[in-house]
């Protein structure tokens, strides 16, 4: 029997977001429902989960070719030698999802990787408690200790790490590296999966090598621009914002001190992203309610100096995984293109700079050490023949020119690379690229 989530890849892209905005506004458990049919994996997709229950750390599971009949020695040990761990937090208005909520996205990104680079990776898709049952911070809680887990107890290197999300996702995870970089400032009340309390401080963890956001949802104001002019083309609207705030976050009172609701509340800061951002790329629609919030939230980091790449296709809420509402194929291959390269360049480039820098340093010595020999498995696409992804609401751009053109305040040189603009800062060395 086919579930929904079959019918919806054959839909228009915009009886999509239909679909999509009247789910979200629909109540907790029948939200549930749809959501869990929607998007429940098929049976093709088995074959690359490693479902892990609570173990005292966290619980979500593993995504990875060929993983669902290793045992536990196996998977530890596809986990020492992935090149890239990709560790994903799935959004859903922190009231729905599960981790493998987004399987034909996430399978995707696996291989483009592996095909245009060689690269094994695996994504480590952490859950977390949801709404209205447990209330803010009970995600992010959740999320930092499934963090502490992947780098203390599986002795990741943080330099293998990026960490993704979208969404509501995105916004866990901000908080996740803003608190565990100066934990001496938070104390977090960490309420067991399994019922009891326990008082704990946020551990200190590193910055993964860097930090992939798709439509970040990044404050609880909902006046910009945006949430004016794209409100009809998204499935985000506010009655949504509204039943997201109201269901996780507790009702303002006078014992709740004004910083309360941290997690919405990183925007609002004027200073201090380089503290705690790695190099990060954000992908944002042009069509979605959080579109100008985003971006207002990438230009205050990247004038602290974060590292930051903004993509800007013309598509609703959360397209680089909700790839449903994409009509355009050509965006997918584009932002698939832009996510591997970005991995590459974050995670794979240092580490062979490393390799060469140490050769020539060691040049001279009796021995010196291998670079790690590249997989040469071959790799078989043909899997994807009958379950391709579907497109998205897309709408050309007309900017009266052949070429693809970014866009930048306060730039005064650009130069453009394979329909892709670079935009440097006069008055300091911007880092910033804008993709539309």
């Amino acid at each position: 029997m086919k579930t929904l989530g079959n019918r919806l890849r054959k839909v228009p892209p915009g009886a999509a977001v239909k679909i999509l905005r009247r789910g979200f506004l629909l109540p907790t458990s029948a939200a549930r429902l749809l959501f869990n049919d929607i998007l429940k994996p098929e049976k093709w997709h088995r074959q690359w989960i490693y479902k892990v229950r609570w173990n005292q750390g966290w619980w979500g599971g593993w995504i990875g070719e060929n993983i669902n009949k290793l045992d536990h020695d196996g998977m530890m040990n596809r986990i020492a030698r992935a090149d890239v761990i990709l560790f994903h937090v799935h959004g859903g208005g922190f009231r729905l999802g599960k981790y493998n909520m987004f399987m034909d996205s996430c399978i995707q990104l696996l291989r483009v990787l592996k095909v245009k680079f060689n690269v094994d990776a695996l994504i480590m898709s952490a859950e977390h408690r949801l709404s209205p049952e447990y209330k803010y911070p009970s995600a992010t809680e959740d999320i930092v200790h499934a963090y502490d887990h992947l780098i203390n107890k599986l002795n990741v290197d943080p330099s293998r790490v990026i960490c993704i999300g979208g969404s509501t996702g995105a916004a866990v995870i901000l908080e996740m590296l803003f608190i565990t970089h100066d934990p001496g400032l938070f104390e977090i009340q960490v309420d067991n999966v399994e019922g009891g309390q326990a008082e704990a401080i946020a551990p200190e963890l590193p910055r993964p090598a860097s930090l992939i956001l798709s439509s970040p949802l990044v404050t609880d104001k909902t006046t910009s621009e945006s949430w004016i002019t794209n409100t009809k083309y998204d499935y985000i609207n506010q009655d949504t914002a509204k039943k997201i705030i109201d269901e996780y976050f507790e009702e303002p009172t006078p014992d709740i001190s004004p910083d309360a609701n941290r997690l919405l509340g990183i925007a609002d800061l004027q200073t201090g992203y380089n503290a705690f951002l790695p190099q990060t790329l954000m992908f944002v629609g042009n069509r979605e309610v959080l579109r100008d919030d985003a971006l207002d939230f990438a230009h205050k980091a990247e004038q602290d100096g974060v590292r930051w790449e903004t993509v800007i296709e013309e598509c609703a809420h959360d397209y680089f995984f909700v790839r449903e509402v994409v009509k355009d194929k050509k965006i997918l291959e584009k932002i698939d293109d832009i996510f591997a390269d970005f991995v590459y360049r974050t995670v794979i480039g240092p580490c062979h700079e490393e390799v060469r820098s140490f050769r020539q340093a060691s040049e001279g010595l009796a021995a010196v050490p291998e670079e790690e020999q590249q997989d040469d498995t071959s790799y078989d696409d043909s899997a994807t023949s009958e379950d391709e992804f579907h497109e998205a609401l897309t709408m050309t751009l007309d900017y009266n020119q052949s070429s693809t053109t970014a866009v930048s305040e306060q730039s005064s040189k650009v130069s453009t690379m394979s329909n892709r603009t670079s935009v440097s800062n006069s008055k300091k060395k911007s880092s910033m690229t804008i993709y539309v």
